[in-house]
């Protein structure tokens, strides 16, 4: 049985499958996340000076990409991020900060693999890498 989990209060649960068919949870804290790595495919990392920040709150996800924002709801099934009624605004922005936000667009798009560790973050999908450090 697959369940949307909603993300509220002070931490979420993510819900593993374990190979005997019990479920395994991990906190997931909430809060503002900036990123320090974003990659597609081989590429190094395409961030500029501005880094990209992610305010994960209640079931909302809002997203600095480039000079626009990003505004979803979003829960976590099986160890990947769902996200609905995704929104980008369209501000004219500089050409290399465009190809960091289509690569976190895609990302977002794409229900990445989400994974914590400690302050760390990782969401890995459609050959898009990021790494998102907790802010303080």
């Amino acid at each position: 049985m697959k369940r949307l989990l909603g993300l509220g209060g002070v931490s979420a649960c993510v819900l593993l499958a374990c190979s005997a068919g019990r479920e395994a949870t991990i906190d997931v804290p909430h809060g503002v996340y900036a990123a320090e790595w974003v990659s597609v495919g081989d590429s190094a990392n395409l961030l500029t000076d501005d880094a990209p920040e992610f305010d994960f709150r209640g079931d909302s996800l809002w997203a600095s990409v480039s000079c626009n924002e990003l505004n979803a709801d979003y829960g976590v099934q099986n160890s990947q991020l769902v996200v609905s009624n995704r929104e980008v605004t369209a501000m004219g922005c500089p050409q290399d900060e465009i190809s960091v936000q289509d690569a976190l667009v895609r990302l977002v798009d794409s229900s990445p693999t989400f994974e914590v560790d400690g302050e760390l973050l990782r969401l890995t999908g459609d050959g898009v890498e990021a790494r998102l450090r907790q802010k303080p």
